[in-house]
């Protein structure tokens, strides 16, 4: 099974696609439940991203996914790096509170702003660095994205995003 999640990787790469915030917003937590993160931490991230979409211009998300493993070798080394990480856990194991998936929800530009899969990859790296993620994290959080991509319906990820915003039920 892992051969062939690689063989679809490498066959499809991350391109400039289209999709749609909230299918992004599904695909990432489809994304972070493959990899067994803890259910508060993979929210966490996926709002992390959806903020950084009105700091971050689209064409450096992009240059974030493209030199990924620069980024990986930046964050940091050793000890300091666990610690962050440790820190961040313990913030993140939390719930994403009620206001805040109120006000991204009431947002109504996500309803039609779309980001290419180079964006929305560099966009969800960029999240996961700055929740002090680990170097290691990130290979595995990029790779799963894309075979989320590749294998989950589109409208099965628009869904996903739409009910965590309890915009649908």
């Amino acid at each position: 099974m892992v051969s062939t999640r690689f063989e679809l990787i490498k066959q499809y790469p991350l391109c400039e696609d289209l999709i749609s915030i909230h299918e992004f917003l599904g695909y990432t937590l489809a994304t972070c439940r493959e990899l067994g993160m803890v259910s508060h931490h993979g929210e966490n991230l996926a709002v992390q991203a959806l903020f950084l979409l009105d700091e971050v211009q689209r064409e450096d998300a992009e240059d974030a996914y493209l030199n990924s493993s620069n980024l990986a070798r930046k964050q940091g080394l050793g000890v300091k790096e666990i610690l962050n990480w440790n820190k961040t856990k313990t913030r993140i194991s939390k719930p994403v509170g009620t206001d805040v998936l109120k006000m991204i929800a009431s947002n109504r530009a996500l309803d039609t702003e779309t980001l290419t899969e180079q964006e929305a990859a560099g966009y969800l790296l960029l999240a996961a660095l700055r929740l002090n993620f680990a170097r290691e994290q990130l290979t595995p959080l990029e790779m799963e994205f894309n075979y989320q991509l590749r294998v989950l319906e589109p409208d099965a990820a628009l869904e996903t995003g739409l009910h965590f915003l309890k915009i649908q039920s």
